[in-house]
């Protein structure tokens, strides 16, 4: 079994020399030293560059102390420390992992694969403290996670998948997030997409009327123009695009009018949920 050169050291001097040695080549970019001494000290600069590479995009900028010993002219140690403010990259998780899900195969012709992440929030609106979502709250936590991994071979309302929608053969965890609603038949089943959207793209931005007359007897007429549409997301399409609009209790009936029982979504590939789903 493979182990670490002893370079005349004890474990605990050993160990320090190469923290040390490594720092100064990561700072400074070289460093004078054996050569059994620069083979140690290059394996672990090695992994750390490789760490830092895969991480590059997921973390955020935070500003800590460190504590530095000062040294004399002859580079020894001295009693007195001296405190300075630099700025480290710190490693935050984005996404709540499923490890469960990742060794999943898709095979060309799934339209959905459950999600092997979950995305996560931090919760600010004044909203998240109604819910609960504060460090007191009865959630205990600020920081909302949403949907579930799931289990294979069970579908359980809320799960989270990514579809491949659009067809280009790439299940897009930021823009093609979906959870699970129910079943409609053995073919087919009611999933909502993840976020509010506007000319059938994501955004949160924009805020539409059911039907901008404010007569929503006719159905969701101003709404039904922002969906995706069929070109937009070629890959998927509704079972049926043609739906009766039904009230709170399943009649057809509402306040100034009959509700229609044959609304359009021709052209769309999805449509507003029921208040049953």
């Amino acid at each position: 079994m493979a182990t670490n050169r002893k370079l005349g050291r004890t474990t605990d001097q050993r160990l320090a020399m190469l923290k040390c040695q490594s720092t100064d080549l990561i700072l400074h970019g070289k460093i004078e030293t054996t050569e059994a001494r620069a083979k140690e000290v290059k394996a672990i600069v090695d992994s750390i560059i490789a760490l830092a590479i895969k991480e590059k995009d997921n973390f955020e900028t935070v500003d800590v102390k460190v504590v530095k010993a000062k040294l004399d002219s002859k580079g020894n140690k001295v009693t007195e420390k001296v405190t300075s403010n630099i700025t480290l990259k710190a490693v935050y998780k984005k996404e709540s992992v499923c490890l469960s899900n990742k060794t999943q195969t898709t095979s060309s012709n799934i339209i959905c694969k459950r999600a092997n992440t979950l995305h996560i929030e931090e919760c600010t609106r004044s909203s998240c403290s109604e819910a609960g979502y504060t460090s007191t709250g009865s959630k205990g936590t600020s920081t909302v996670t949403y949907g579930n991994c799931g289990t294979k071979g069970i579908l359980t309302s809320g799960d989270a998948f990514d579809c491949d929608v659009n067809g280009d053969g790439t299940y897009d965890p930021t823009t093609e997030r979906f959870y699970y609603v129910t079943d409609m038949s053995n073919d087919a089943a009611v999933l909502i997409y993840y976020n509010n959207v506007s000319a059938g793209s994501p955004s949160n931005s924009e805020a539409y009327a059911y039907d901008s007359s404010e007569e929503n007897f006719h159905g969701p007429r101003t709404a039904i123009a922002q969906l995706p549409t069929t070109t937009q997301w070629k890959n998927v399409s509704l079972t049926n695009s043609t739906r009766a609009i039904t009230n709170e209790s399943g009649g057809n009936t509402t306040t100034g009018g009959t509700l229609p029982s044959n609304f359009s979504y021709s052209g769309y590939a999805a449509r507003l949920l029921t208040i049953q789903e």
